[in-house]
């Protein structure tokens, strides 16, 4: 199947959310702590996927130029049997309450004058209320959206990434989020970094076919530094993105319907694409000679061999002579 091209504007979230197939499917916090490690990417909400759940989403795009902002509700209830979406009556946010479309899903955009509204869930204790088929099968339950992830914008790596060195990526922490956790990723797109440095006719050669990614699930401590040998699977030229999410939920049952309903919050920050590069890095080898002019005199300039020891260079391995004047070691005469 042909992969599409990831849209500029990138919901991030676990990937499980939008993976619950059973209403005994363990959580996405259950999943971590033992060890599953997979975020997943969605260009929209995909409410095909969804089997009675409540998704409330916070997402920061940022950068050290913008900061911009998607908070949004969705919700989706199907039958067990047949996975069709079925009627509920509302869901409710707080103060506001969401009627289904015509397909019986739900969905809220906090956007234009409700942007406030959506900004101000953000390290709150939200209440959600779900009212099912009948007013008698109603639940209310608090699920913690956690704070924002990023505070200081220019702390998001952006444009371009250099894969000789190691990254290190920073974020606000937040204690009362009882996961406990952070999900770094790393995307690599082969099908838009190809089109993207071929051209709407061409696709760039040399570079990978196939999607990478590099996903890390760290303590919510504030800061973590990925290793350059990580990051070198990703090659020059090629294009990436870089994400964080972390998340609570709460499950619970309706009281007259029994269907098991899980209610999410997830705060997430992605960046604008990054170009890859991989500078070199040189490093003298101790080798030192005077530099001699014609006549064969010193000039007072010392010559210090370098090795280029970054492996993803493009001069990795070679040598070049660092000048620099020095009378001491090679005296003018």
């Amino acid at each position: 199947m042909k992969k599409s091209v990831i849209s500029t504007f990138t919901i991030v979230t676990i990937g499980l959310l939008l993976n619950i197939s059973s209403c005994t499917k363990p959580s996405f916090v259950e999943l971590f702590k033992n060890g599953a490690k997979e975020i997943a990417v969605f260009s929209s909400f995909d409410s095909m996927n969804m089997y009675n759940a409540v998704w409330v989403s916070a997402m920061q795009k940022a950068d050290n130029l913008d900061s911009s902002y998607r908070i949004s509700m969705n919700a989706s209830f199907k039958d067990t049997i047949t996975k069709i979406p079925v009627s509920f009556t509302s869901v409710s946010i707080n103060a506001r309450t969401v009627l289904p479309g015509a397909d019986h899903q739900f969905s809220f955009v906090y956007s234009g004058t409700n942007l406030t509204e959506g900004l101000n869930l953000y390290g709150t204790n939200v209440k959600v209320k779900i009212v099912g088929a009948t007013s008698t099968d109603t639940l209310t339950r608090l699920v913690y959206m956690p704070k924002r992830i990023v505070h200081f914008t220019k702390e998001v790596p952006i444009y371009k990434l250099d894969v000789a060195n190691n990254l290190t990526v920073k974020w606000a922490t937040d204690p009362a989020c009882t996961w406990g956790y952070v999900g770094i990723r790393l995307i690599y797109n082969a099908e838009e970094s190809q089109y993207m440095r071929g051209g709407a006719t061409t696709f760039a050669s040399g570079l990978p076919s196939v999607d990478t990614a590099l996903t890390y699930v760290v303590p919510d401590n504030g800061s973590y530094t990925i290793n350059k040998t990580d990051l070198q699977v990703f090659k020059s030229n090629s294009i990436v993105r870089f994400q964080m999410v972390r998340g609570t939920e709460v499950v619970a049952v309706l009281p007259v319907s029994q269907k098991r309903v899980f209610i999410f919050a997830t705060s997430a920050a992605y960046s604008s694409t990054m170009t890859v590069s991989c500078s070199a890095i040189w490093q003298n080898t101790g080798v030192v000679s005077c530099e001699k002019d014609d006549s064969g005199n010193n000039t007072g300039n010392q010559l210090v061999q370098q090795k280029d020891v970054s492996t993803c260079s493009a001069t990795y391995g070679q040598l070049r002579n660092s000048v620099v004047f020095n009378k001491t070691a090679c005296p003018l005469h």
